[in-house]
């Protein structure tokens, strides 16, 4: 028999928010690989504030247009507006906005830890994150199953493994 799924899965929501930080970390990483042929290394501050903007605007088209992103997706998440609606851009621009600044602090190395417990604490407390309550959005969850979630971990392996890859081998002076 089908129990039923929890609403508020705050690991899953990470989970599936890092993914496509990931997804779109390694794309960056071997866009910029193939156009300039190295690695600049930026510092970690700019590079984790660039991600979650550039991020934050990506995800903004994705929900506006097909209701998800690849992360939530695969781990049956979706986000709703009060009319149980796709989000439109500008909400949707708004909440990705919200989330990482009030959720993930930009990416700012203390300042995404103590964001990130407190969204943590508030969603387990109030059954909802603060950017999803200003905007009246709606989180639902579905069951995953084993092969979406052996999926999204075979791909959030591989997607680590290359970028890890990626850029050893080309700070060792490496060519693919």
């Amino acid at each position: 028999e089908d129990e039923a799924v929890p609403q508020v899965r705050p690991f899953v929501r990470f989970c599936a928010r890092s993914f496509d930080e990931a997804v779109l970390s390694t794309v960056l990483l071997l866009f910029w690989i193939n156009l300039f042929h190295k690695v600049t290394v930026l510092p970690s501050l700019i590079y984790g504030i660039i991600l979650v903007l550039v991020w934050a605007v990506i995800e903004a088209v994705l929900i506006s247009t097909w209701g998800t992103t690849l992360g939530k997706w695969l781990l049956c998440v979706k986000v709703r507006n009060i009319d149980g609606n796709k989000l439109s851009f500008t909400q949707s621009l708004m909440r990705a906005f919200l989330a990482v600044t009030v959720g993930k602090g930009l990416n700012i190395e203390f300042l995404n830890l103590v964001t990130t417990l407190s969204s943590y604490y508030y969603i387990s407390k109030n059954g909802c994150t603060i950017w999803d309550k200003v905007g009246h959005f709606t989180v639902s969850h579905e069951r995953i199953g084993r092969v979406r979630a052996f999926i999204f971990i075979s791909l959030y392996v591989l997607l680590l493994t290359t970028e890890i890859m990626s850029t050893f081998m080309l700070t060792q002076g490496l060519r693919f």
